[in-house]
């Protein structure tokens, strides 16, 4: 049964945008579906909200989202260990929060 996600434009905020958009991934939609411009009611010259149909939302098993600022300290710790020839015994602590991230 198709749903309908919907983003009201007033006051939207990044993360609103960002929440829609990783919603709309995790439950099939790619980069080149397009996004319908819901126009506000008496004004057919403002858009009151964006919505997308998709055939579900994600339980948990679709694409895993990452945050960039997570993924920056991933790829820096990764790379520390990696300039250490894989000596990781100090960044055992970083390694743990990745593994608990990725659960």
């Amino acid at each position: 049964m198709p749903l309908r996600l919907n983003l009201d434009l007033d006051e939207m905020t990044y993360g609103n945008l960002f929440d829609f958009s990783d919603a709309a991934r995790s439950s099939g939609k790619s980069r080149n579906d397009k996004v319908e411009q819901v126009l506000a009611v008496n004004n057919d010259e403002i858009v009151d909200h964006f919505s997308v149909e998709v055939e579900g939302l994600a339980t948990g098993n679709g694409p895993r989202i990452i945050e960039a600022e997570d993924a920056i300290f991933w790829s820096d710790t990764l790379e520390k260990i990696i300039n250490s020839d894989g000596d990781a015994r100090s960044d055992i602590s970083e390694l743990r929060a990745i593994r608990d991230a990725l659960r």
